[in-house]
């Protein structure tokens, strides 16, 4: 729950945190993976596969700096 995420962050001395939409069209994608990179189930079309992801107008990005 939000609740609990707000004590984990407080116990973790956090003094910012955001809860990003974890909903069924949330979409995890990693550069090479198969299924065009979605490595989870969105479920925007009804179905258990990797094609039920929507357009969105934000996101949030990781690069891995060598």
């Amino acid at each position: 729950t939000i609740g609990e995420l707000a004590k984990v962050m407080a116990g973790l001395r956090c003094e910012d945190a955001i809860n990003l939409d974890g909903g069924g069209s949330s979409t995890a994608w990693v550069r090479g993976e198969p299924f065009n990179g979605v490595v989870n189930y969105p479920s925007d079309n009804n179905k258990f596969d990797h094609e039920g992801e929507r357009s969105v107008a934000n996101c949030l990005v990781f690069f891995l700096r060598e």
